[in-house]
């Protein structure tokens, strides 16, 4: 039987948020021009004043990163990416211990995230996954362009999904998540988890109703999954 993990990222394994907290870290080291940081804040800002909605807020924060790194080669900023990690607590503790069980039991994992695949890359490597999904970032010639090519959105991530699924006849599936935006990645998975965010209170109810496992503390989500899979 083929097993695999679906992980959101955002402030499910990683305590933040890749695209805008990578970019704020490469301008105040130096490594782009500032500014793009800048521009996204002011976008947070109108999201708050509800001139933006939560989408536009996002595609924002992909063009600042995009366009922060144009011109810039791929191993570069793999590189400064990989540093952000080194120096960095974001990834929560108690992602090792769960990451290693699911290594040992042969399960795939695969980190599924909006943000762009520069840095959903470097956080599938740190944290031990297989394969990710993410919004790819526009190259040429391995350099990048400052583009951004299509968003992985909900939408998109329910479809990659659904078909990573149905290339194997005999297939369990697991998915972790912290937001609505995650329940529809949730409901295709035979075992769904939402862990919980004290930002997104209202996931406790809406777990409730789709029949997700609320984790509470994240520490016990281990033994969870060593009642499931033996």
């Amino acid at each position: 039987m083929k097993r695999i993990a679906f992980f959101d990222v955002d402030k499910t394994i990683f305590d933040g948020y890749l695209a805008p907290d990578i970019l704020q870290y490469l301008e105040e080291n130096d490594v782009v021009q500032k500014g793009h940081f800048a521009a996204y804040r002011q976008a947070v800002e109108k999201y708050k004043k509800g001139s933006m909605d939560y989408n536009g807020l996002v595609r924002s924060a992909l063009r600042s990163f995009a366009r922060s790194i144009t011109g810039k080669p791929r191993e570069e900023v793999d590189i400064h990416i990989r540093d952000y990690f080194d120096q960095s607590a974001g990834i929560f503790p108690w992602v090792e211990s769960v990451m290693e069980f699911l290594k040992d039991k042969s399960v795939t994992i695969n980190l599924v995230s909006g943000a762009p695949n520069p840095a959903v890359n470097m956080i599938t490597q740190y944290v031990g996954g297989d394969t990710y999904l993410s919004t790819e970032l526009k190259e040429k010639d391995g350099v990048f362009t400052g583009g951004v090519g299509t968003i992985l959105d909900d939408e998109g991530k329910k479809q990659k999904i659904m078909h990573l699924i149905k290339e194997y006849p005999d297939i369990e599936t697991f998915g972790f998540g912290d937001s609505q935006g995650d329940i529809s990645m949730l409901n295709l998975t035979d075992h769904a988890f939402v862990i919980s965010n004290p930002h997104m209170p209202q996931m406790r109810k809406i777990a409730q109703q789709y029949s997700f496992v609320f984790i509470e503390d994240p520490y016990v989500l281990i033994d969870y999954l060593k009642e499931i899979i033996t």
